[in-house]
């Protein structure tokens, strides 16, 4: 077993703490929303108020906290993210396969590493299976006259290009990311179960080695606006939790997309990233990942199958969420 460094994040709550204005505005938020509430969302994301908050304080934003709060419990009711991981998602392998994210092992510090593989990914084939799943949890949900009703009052341009709602369809990938990211979140609580100290954070590994840019040019407006929905959504929903992100395996085509992709994108997660080539790739990510935690097809000794959506690399089953001390 490898030997992990303490994760940087592991003295947060006491750094927040030694805050006097980080506690100000917890009181703050516990007396306009209660206690009950935090601990509603603590549950699922461990410290999220406390995340918010240090970072809008750090940030000089300290006026934006209610806002971002009230943003986010909008989000988290219309999602209802207390259960999104009991959430069934019509084809959700499919979903997988189209999109394949999955966990594989943990960095140094102990944190778990995230691949996103979707820019190596058919982009037409995304597009037809989210549609086909989105239009199937309509059916199941609404009479056909509301269907009727809701697709006049939803359509765009976009639709009118590609075939489908966005609405609907954005709808259904929102669901997908959240619920992946509630599982991130519950490994997270229980590798800080097992290590005895506090992992709030992760490693993200965009594999580019498929990137095309004639096709992503051929669906240049729908990416983008996805990339938006998705950039925005996660740094309002699981803020301070990025630890490194490794685009790996970057053709120089992709530089175009960076460019769009970048302004989405806060300062602070900014200087977080690294960008590398294909002949890179592996020693970037030897950086911050032993080579026995790293997959095979990247090139490393992870003796673990690639369990999409899921996790591999952890013996956390025996450990039970609710002994969570460190959290």
């Amino acid at each position: 077993m490898a030997a992990f460094e303490s994760p940087v994040e592991a003295n947060f709550l006491s750094e927040f703490h030694e805050n006097k204005e980080n506690v100000e505005w917890l009181e703050k938020v516990t007396a306009k929303l209660g206690a009950d509430r935090l601990s509603e969302v603590s549950a699922l994301y461990p410290m999220l108020f406390e995340r918010i908050i240090a970072a809008m304080v750090a940030r000089n934003r300290s006026a934006e906290i209610f806002h971002l709060i009230e943003l986010y419990l909008s989000y988290f009711d219309d999602f209802d993210l207390a259960n999104i991981l009991d959430a069934e998602l019509k084809d959700e392998q499919k979903l997988l396969e189209a999109w394949p994210i999955y966990m594989y092992g943990r960095d140094k510090q102990g944190h778990p590493v995230f691949y996103d593989e979707l820019p190596s990914s058919d982009i037409a084939n995304l597009f037809k299976v989210f549609t086909a799943a989105a239009a199937k949890e309509d059916e199941a949900k609404n009479s056909e006259s509301d269907k009727m009703n809701s697709n006049e009052s939803k359509h765009d341009d976009a639709d009118d290009e590609y075939g489908f709602s966005f609405d609907s369809v954005s709808r259904l990938w929102r669901r997908f990311r959240f619920k992946f990211y509630a599982r991130l979140s519950r490994e997270k609580q229980l590798e800080s179960a097992r290590r005895e100290t506090t992992i709030l954070r992760h490693v993200l590994v965009w594999d580019l080695r498929n990137f095309s840019y004639r096709r992503f040019a051929a669906h240049f407006s729908m990416l983008v606006r996805i990339g938006k929905t998705v950039i925005t959504d996660e740094q309002l929903m699981f803020p301070e939790t990025m630890h490194r992100v490794l685009l790996v395996n970057a053709p120089w085509s992709f530089a175009l997309l960076w460019k769009v992709i970048s302004t989405v994108i806060d300062t602070g997660t900014a200087t977080k990233i690294k960008i590398v080539g294909a002949d890179e790739s592996l020693a970037a990510m030897l950086e911050v990942i032993d080579i026995a935690q790293i997959p095979n097809r990247y090139g490393g000794e992870g003796p673990w199958e690639v369990r999409l959506g899921l996790t591999a690399g952890t013996k956390n089953a025996d450990v039970n969420v609710d002994d969570c001390k460190s959290i």
